[in-house]
């Protein structure tokens, strides 16, 4: 979509914003000059339209769609920059979307199956029949099966083709208002549904994003390339369904922009070079070729523009008809019969034409009589005189195989220089379970891991945080924010550190497990933990089972080492923190008045022909069809053209045959591939304009221009004091204006004098409000429409935010009215302040009454990590020691005075205390209870009435428990014993240590 409003770009180069007052200002004394020399306002108009044709200034544009068209104002000129950046965007329902496996989506009150006799993309889509009255959902995709974000908008959109439908087809996404039924009965049609982040967020669990068709039993249509994408929400907000499916092609998958070919078409989009036709016609009503000696057709397919007029035009020549195919080749309609000229309009779903012709009274025509048919295409209502088609075309091939975009970073090539920036690595990084990773905390239900030395190590080479795109095996998307529970796909990264959270339900590491390090890694092997029956998530005890995570076959009780067929591997794509600069070829492209620009996926590359066939080197983007090849004499450097219908094209795809080629010749090639496979990148170009041929192309240009002489003709009787005074007073850029406003809370009205003619940006008004506000406001200066006021950080205003009786000094900004010198507006309260310091927010001068009542003192905190007790300005440094803890379980059974002991390795540190857990019984009548006991380390074995810790009691009788300890730097022994003071009256009474726990010296 154009991002540049032609009215400013008229009024810049005259040295203002505004051109009346631009003109009394600075150009009235020539004015006065050229009045009353010709006596004649329209020998003043004239020179001064004439005075404005000659000058010419650049108009800069960006671009996101395959086909864009230039102003009627452009001159033919090389362009003053071409740039195309890189676009990274995923297709939510990946593969699936393709409507290859019916067997990956739900229906309701529907039979689905897979139909190869209709499609769009790939082999098949899916037919859909009615079951039962009403009609039902083809497809349905749930919001818990999809990776959404919050705060974010969303763009659903498919093919449909309503068959025998009586009541059509629409999307549903449930909280958006219905969409209106599409009856498209023979063709496919792309249709599109957007939703807001509240849409979004209000959705319940169930049928949340569907293709829904309405008709009786047995009725039936079809559904192809289904894409859930996110949207922007200036998208959201300021294109149309035409312009964001447009921007927003059918992909699957994640997607980066691949190789392109840029083509600068002039206001003719149609060659009458004899290469582009051949003898035959086209079924108007399949689209399929067929013989006739006295028809020419077009041998490929015309790009065209869906949802624009276009006029044809010929001389001598009848067009027979217009041909329209879909994005997939596929045919779609035809624009009947015409004469010259004749105007069409193509339908929204076309992306293709062919075109057939006739000479007058039928007589047999070849390609080369196309030349005198003087066929023109052009878009517009009316025909204009007739011009050669004229094209100047590039490919663009990075270096790095596609221009990529993260965190709004691109990577970028200018075609008029050849210099490509790339600032987005080059390969997506596989994050498999061979790298080195490490168990970071639970958030939940998530659990966070995290790769050391990530951007600095060769994972990837050196990056930058933010600026990472992550993708799971599902498909699913992650942001760069930090760990929370609600979302399962989170990312963060600091320097040198990469973490990853996922959530519980996919690995299997449900609330409270800790993960090994293997453990870890077999996940990212793709296994996911569960108990024995395969299904539930692994309990916490028991044995250890693993599934595939993809399809949940081969459990395993075995941790695993490795990944397996058909699991395909988080990856990852981020930003480089220092752009790779490199060159290649360069082209100075020609921009045209009218003309087209187009861009297509593409590939160009030189090969050699080996067992007859030349192969292409990017197998991930087969050929769907030639471009163009050039034989070439590698002794002379001699390019010659080769006829495309003397080329095969390889059943797979890969490789194609020139007849009669021999082994070891060598061909220069270009090919077009699936357009599902890339994104289409953003164009950033800027081309020469004409003043007056830009007034001349827009009425309302030209309405404020007529406006503005009538202001003049009407200031010529003042004097010139007057009118200079009288344009100061209205220059409410220069001055504030004052008003005190009316109407009522939240929409404020406002009038000025003299009174502005329009909104301007950079004007200003002082306003006394006249109610407090009670939310987000608007304002109404002179019936010029309400204009929202937003504080300096772009955010409506809150209640109580204007006063009423107060004054408020505004700035237009050219879309909204900003609060200047805002004060306060913090949100901090009393008890967010430190006690007796004072701040301000909206509510006036505060004072804090937070206290500070920490504790703490040194020797609490371990060593090296700071803090503050009662004083926020002073940072204390603890002296704590923090001390390693070892534990574990042991089975010894003691009996009376009778000495027992055990001894523990391998716990890596000297052992300055010992905790011992008894369990005791066995006698009867001896109740069971539980003791604990603490032996220093190097102690004499002790046991007391006095020391006893518990004791076990029989009779009034008592047992005591003691014992003795000796450590070195690895591990510890320990003798144990107990005593009843009567013996146990001869019963055989035990107690047995049950779990120890060392504490580090």
């Amino acid at each position: 979509m154009a991002e540049y409003t032609t009215n400013l770009n008229l009024e810049k180069p005259l040295g203002g914003e505004n051109l009346r007052r631009q003109v009394i200002n600075d150009n009235m004394d020539r004015i006065d000059a050229a009045v009353f020399a010709a006596g004649s306002q329209a020998e003043l108009l004239s020179g001064r339209m004439d005075a404005l044709e000659e000058p010419t200034y650049s108009v800069e544009t960006t671009y996101e769609a395959p086909m864009l068209t230039l102003p009627q104002s452009t001159v033919t000129s090389v362009f003053d920059k071409f740039t195309v950046k890189g676009r990274t965007y995923t297709n939510l329902f990946g593969s699936d979307g393709d409507c290859e496996d019916a067997s990956k989506w739900l229906s309701y009150r529907v039979t689905k199956e897979n139909d190869a006799t209709k499609k769009v993309f790939g082999t098949q889509c899916f037919k859909g029949t009615i079951a039962v009255s009403d009609g039902g959902y083809l497809i349905n995709k749930s919001k818990e099966s999809l990776p959404l974000k919050s705060n974010t908008y969303y763009m659903l959109s498919a093919y449909v083709c309503s068959g025998t439908l009586s009541g059509g087809c629409r999307l549903t996404i449930e909280t958006t208002p219905a969409q209106i039924l599409i009856l498209s009965p023979t063709s496919f049609t792309r249709i599109c549904k957007k939703a807001t982040p509240a849409q979004i967020a209000a959705m319940p669990l169930g049928n949340n994003f569907c293709v829904a068709l309405n008709g009786n039993k047995g009725e039936y249509g079809y559904v192809d390339g289904v894409m859930l994408n996110e949207i922007t929400a200036d998208d959201y907000n300021n294109l149309t369904d035409a312009e964001l499916m447009a921007k927003y092609p059918y992909i699957n998958e994640t997607q980066s922009s691949g190789p392109v070919k840029v083509t600068s078409i002039g206001k003719n989009i149609i060659s009458t070079s004899e290469e582009f036709w051949e003898q035959g016609t086209i079924s108007i009503n399949t689209g399929i070729n067929a013989a006739s000696e006295i028809r020419l057709r077009t041998k490929t397919y015309l790009p065209i523009n869906a949802g624009s007029v276009y006029t044809l035009s010929t001389s001598g020549w009848d067009i027979r008809s217009v041909i329209y195919y879909d994005a997939g080749y596929n045919y779609v309609s035809n624009a009947g019969e015409l004469i010259s000229p004749s105007t069409i309009t193509v339908p929204i779903d076309v992306k293709f034409c062919r075109v057939i012709i006739r000479k007058y009274n039928d007589p047999i025509v070849y390609p080369v009589d196309i030349t005198s048919a003087r066929l023109q295409i052009e878009l517009g209502t009316t025909a204009t005189n007739y011009e050669p088609y004229t094209e100047t075309a590039s490919y663009i091939q990075p270096p790095q195989g596609s221009m990529k975009s993260v965190g709004g970073v691109s990577d970028k090539y200018d075609v008029l220089t050849g210099e490509n920036t790339q600032n987005i690595c080059g390969d997506w990084v596989e994050l498999t379970g061979d790298l080195d990773w490490y168990y970071e905390g639970q958030f939940p239900p998530s659990k966070a891991f995290k790769l050391f030395n990530f951007a600095q190590e060769g994972i990837g080479g050196l990056g930058q945080f933010p600026g990472y795109f992550v993708v799971d095996y599902s498909g699913s998307t992650g942001t760069s924010l930090l760990h929370v529970g609600a979302d399962n796909r989170c990312l963060k990264a600091t320097t040198g550190i990469f973490y990853l959270t996922v959530s519980d339900s996919k690995t299997g590491f449900l609330d409270g497990y800790v993960p090994s390090q293997d453990e870890i890694k077999a996940y990212f092997y793709g296994w996911q933990l569960c108990n024995s029956d395969g299904s539930t998530p692994y309990s916490g005890s028991g044995t250890k089972y693993w599934k595939k995570i993809t399809d949940g076959t081969g459990l395993t009780s075995m941790t695993p080492t490795a990944s397996y067929a058909g699991y395909t591997p988080y990856k990852i794509i981020y930003q480089l923190a220092t752009p790779i600069v490199t060159y290649g070829p360069s082209k100075q492209l020609i921009a045209e008045p009218n003309g087209t620009i187009t861009v297509e996926p593409a590939i160009t590359n030189v090969g050699v022909v080996r067992n007859g066939y030349i192969e292409i080197e990017d197998s991930s983007r087969p050929i769907q069809d030639m471009d163009f090849i050039n034989a070439i004499d590698i002794d002379t450097g001699i390019f010659k053209p080769i006829p495309l219908d003397i080329v095969a094209v390889r059943a797979d795809r890969l490789a194609f045959a020139v007849e009669e080629a021999p082994d070891g010749t060598y061909y220069e090639y270009g090919y077009y591939y699936d357009s599902t496979l890339t994104t289409i990148p953003a164009i950033t170009e800027a081309h020469a304009t004409n003043l007056k041929a830009q007034a001349d192309s827009n009425t309302k240009a030209i309405g404020r221009l007529s406006a503005g002489m009538d202001k003049i003709d009407a200031a010529m009787g003042e004097k010139a004091g007057q009118d200079a005074f009288s344009g100061h007073l209205a220059d409410y850029v220069r001055q504030p204006g004052y008003a005190e406003t009316t109407g009522g809370a939240n929409a404020y009205l406002a009038s000025l004098s003299p009174i502005p003619a329009e909104y301007t940006s950079g004007m200003g008004i002082a306003v006394k409000i006249n109610v407090t506000n009670t939310g987000a406001s608007t304002i109404n200066v002179d019936g010029l429409g309400a204009k929202s006021i937003l504080d300096s950080k772009g955010n409506a205003m809150t209640a109580g935010k204007l006063k009423s009786g107060s004054i408020y000094s505004l700035k237009y900004n050219g879309v909204n009215f900003i609060l200047q010198g805002e004060g306060g507006g913090g949100t901090a309260g009393a008890g967010d302040v430190l006690s007796g310091k004072t701040f301000t927010n909206d509510a006036g001068d505060q004072t804090g009454i937070l206290a500070l009542t920490g504790t703490a003192t040194i020797n609490d905190v371990v060593s090296g990590k700071t803090f503050y007790n009662t004083n926020a300005k002073t940072k204390l440094t603890g002296t704590g020691i923090l001390k390693r803890i070892a534990s574990g379980t042991v089975n010894v059974r003691l009996e009376h005075e009778v000495v027992k002991t055990f001894s523990v390795s391998d716990i890596g540190f000297r052992a300055g205390l010992i905790l011992i857990g008894f369990t005791g019984g066995g006698a009867s009548g001896v109740t069971s209870l539980s003791a604990v006991i603490s032996i220093a380390v190097n102690t004499s074995l002790y046991y007391s009435g006095g020391m006893g810790v518990s004791t076990y009691s029989r009779d009034s009788n008592s047992t005591y428990v003691g014992g003795s300890a000796q450590s070195d730097e690895n591990g510890f022994s320990v003798g144990l014993r107990f005593s009843h003071s009567n013996g146990w009256n001869g019963l055989p009474g035990t107690v047995t240590a049950s779990w120890w726990m060392a504490i580090e010296y």
